[in-house]
């Protein structure tokens, strides 16, 4: 078929395994190299942007609580760094659609990513929304 796929191989190498990934068309030719005593698995799967493993398809929508079925939701529209997320009935207007970038940071109005206050760890530390800054 049309499109692009993400293949996906795992062969051995002079030590260790070797992951590989390539994006793929109908049109592309392919060859895996074979160690001596060895072999290889392979995975293809349609392609989607951001993409870096088969099954693990990059997000690009609305995070939706599996308890609650609400999704995750910036109040009002806010774009002011610190507002708090909140989980919101499910409507699909932009302040709840979530993109994720290859480097897996989740995004909302192109540049405010997900964050939390000062990288705390302890349960029921609120998440927020801040300028992506790439930590």
């Amino acid at each position: 078929g049309g499109g692009q796929w993400l293949l996906e191989t795992v062969r051995d190498g002079p030590g260790p395994l070797v992951r590989e990934t390539k994006v793929v068309s109908a049109a592309d030719t392919l060859s895996v190299p074979l160690q001596r005593n060895g072999g290889f698995a392979s995975a293809l799967c349609p392609y989607t942007a951001g993409m870096t493993t088969c099954g693990s398809a990059a997000l690009d929508g609305v995070l939706k609580s599996q308890e609650s079925g609400q999704c995750v939701d910036v109040p009002n529209d806010s774009r002011t760094d610190g507002t708090d997320v909140q989980l919101f009935d499910c409507h699909g207007k932009p302040n709840q659609l979530w993109t994720q970038t290859p480097a897996r940071q989740l995004t909302v109005f192109d540049g405010k990513c997900l964050d939390v206050d000062g990288g705390a760890s302890a349960d029921g530390t609120a998440v927020q929304i801040w300028s992506c800054n790439n930590t």
